[in-house]
């Protein structure tokens, strides 16, 4: 779900001739738009061929396919853990934004609903459900997921801030307070070891996990959704760190 908090970077793109250079097709925005958040969904929707690619010079890892070394859920309570290892997830940049609006056009509050039609991962599925320092080569299976059908509804609530970089200048800057996200999957279906090598054992895995999977769903998407918040945090921070109210959104095109 990584395309969700990187959509606001991309909104927060629309500044004057720094970006444009670099995100040739970016369409801009301006504070003044009559239209100014169907200007931004638009916005959100011209960058796709450039996530797939990444901006490397920003720090911005590729989106087709986006790649993690590690994931991992733990539940202190019952002393269980899931681990997913060597993970590469495709389809985060097939997303379609049904709605974008801002309580204000000073960015103040903004909320997005993200559709992704289908996301596909493959990855190595640690089932040792104890908690270990590290995993077993036995506990470690070849997983293939399909999540079809992900609605993503984020709200960010930010506060204004005036910063002073020299004496009689004063220039306003955003800060994140909050970022909330929700998530809904129609229909999903995972697959855990090697079918063709031995079919009755990945069989016997598969009912396992999922029954464990089924018994802590809502857990699990809610670990989901914790992450997915604090990344979207760091990278809506990042931004506004480095551009004004006035580069966010200027008054007029460059």
């Amino acid at each position: 779900m990584y395309i969700i908090f990187i959509l606001l970077i991309v909104t927060n793109g629309l500044v004057a001739d720094e970006p444009q250079s670099k995100i040739q097709g970016l369409k801009l925005c301006k504070r003044n738009e009559e239209f100014l958040n169907t200007c931004i969904q638009s916005s959100i929707e011209s960058i796709k061929p450039h996530l797939a690619k990444g901006y490397p010079a920003d720090k911005l890892p590729p989106f087709e396919p986006y790649r993690m070394d590690v994931f991992e859920i733990s539940n202190d309570d019952f002393n269980e853990r899931e681990r997913f290892m060597e993970i590469s997830i495709s389809g985060l940049t097939n997303y379609n934004i049904s709605q974008f609006n801002m309580s204000s056009r000073d960015l103040e509050q903004m909320n997005f609903v993200a559709y992704f039609p289908r996301i596909t991962m493959s990855a190595i599925y640690d089932t040792n459900s104890r908690s270990t320092d590290t995993p077993t080569e036995n506990s470690r299976q070849p997983m293939i997921g399909e999540f079809n059908g992900v609605r993503a509804v984020i709200r960010i609530d930010n506060e204004r801030i005036i910063k002073i970089p020299k004496i009689g200048t004063t220039v306003t800057y955003l800060r994140v307070k909050t970022v909330l996200v929700k998530l809904s999957i129609q229909h999903f279906v995972t697959y855990v070891g090697d079918q063709k090598k031995n079919y009755r054992i990945a069989e016997t895995i598969n009912n396992i996990v999922f029954r464990r999977w089924r018994a802590r769903i809502d857990e699990i998407m809610f670990h989901i959704e914790r992450h997915a918040s604090k990344l979207i945090k760091d990278a809506a921070s990042s931004i506004f760190d480095d551009f004004s109210m006035f580069l966010l959104l200027p008054t007029h095109h460059p």
